[in-house]
């Protein structure tokens, strides 16, 4: 080996150290803004009252508390990043439900609509391609269950469709009556930032529907071919919160949010069941270990086998509040 590959061979791989070093610092940092902004916005509450404080929202609610820190929801170690975008909801003020559109749970990554076990999803996503495919069988009180596909990105992965039923049942709000899927049609097309320009087409329905944005702008009663509305989303997200977050108090010693890989750790006794496990989502992406951040705001790399809440010990030890 030649005089300059010895040295290249010494010298690379503590570069490359170092750089690793220098991004589980700047993760760790992240991870202090988060903690702060989490203590500013639960300060933010009245004095007494339960939180509002929700994980499967957690990001946007942040957001406008990072002040200088826009980026703090995004690692520099993490190369497939959850999409922030806008935590856009449909009010329906007959009915009283809300639906989320981009933090609801995509049902639509599993399989066809047809083969959900337990019920029909009562929201559903398709490419530009399949929604022209579909759109002549699209009419009242005609059952479109089995026309919804497992999702797929289009030719155009910026731009799909979400088709809602607006008869509800259960306390999952399951696709009731004729799930003709025809009630409330919004065409999407994600613009620059993570942000998005919404389109809304309204079928045969007795009800009327609000979009609500992610800082509570309200749009009433959309009707067909309004739009397009914007809204802005956040940086890319690559750290899980706790689902049990609104029950940690304050400067409790309880895990708050961590490395991982999707928005929100559905993990634990007594975690919905949504298709997740520690298992396929832990993220140990600094030298086989994650950033922890703990409601008291301290931030620890640990080893992720170590606080396992698959394991009752370690749930109970960092991650249920209430034990």
């Amino acid at each position: 080996m030649s005089l300059l590959g010895l040295l290249l061979a010494i010298v690379l791989p503590t570069f490359g150290r170092a750089m690793a070093i220098s991004r589980r610092t700047a993760c760790q940092t992240n991870l202090t803004h988060l903690g702060q902004a989490y203590n500013m916005r639960r300060s933010s509450e009245p004095s007494g009252e339960r939180t509002t404080f929700k994980a499967d929202h957690w990001a946007r609610d942040l957001q406008p508390y990072l002040g200088y820190h826009p980026r703090a929801l995004y690692c520099l170690e993490d190369e497939e990043a959850t999409q922030g975008l806008p935590n856009v909801k449909i009010w329906c003020p007959k009915r009283g439900y809300y639906l989320e559109m981009f933090s609801a749970y995509p049902w639509w990554l599993e399989s066809p609509a047809s083969e959900i076990v337990g019920g029909t999803p009562g929201a559903w996503k398709v490419n530009d391609e399949v929604y022209t495919a579909i759109k002549p069988f699209i009419r009242e009180r005609v059952s479109l269950v089995d026309r919804l596909p497992k999702f797929t990105p289009g030719r155009n992965p910026k731009i799909y469709w979400f088709l809602f039923e607006d008869q509800r049942t259960g306390d999952e709000l399951w696709a009731g009556d004729d799930k003709d899927f025809e009630d409330l049609i919004i065409k999407v097309i994600e613009t620059r930032g993570n942000s998005v320009d919404l389109t809304t087409y309204v079928g045969v329905t007795f009800h009327t529907f609000d979009l609500v944005g992610p800082d509570d702008t309200v749009f009433v009663n959309v009707s067909s071919g309004a739009g397009p509305f914007h809204f802005e989303g956040t940086s890319n997200i690559s750290y899980g919160m706790n689902w049990r977050a609104e029950h940690i108090a304050k400067g409790q010693y309880k895990i708050l949010a961590l490395d991982y890989e999707v928005e929100v750790c559905y993990v634990g006794a007594g975690a919905p069941e949504v298709g997740q496990s520690w298992a396929d989502e832990r993220a140990p992406r600094h030298f086989d270990k994650a950033n922890v951040l703990f409601a008291d705001g301290e931030v620890v790399t640990m080893n992720v086998d170590e606080i396992d809440p698959d394991l009752d010990r370690y749930d109970a030890q960092y991650w249920d509040p209430k034990r």
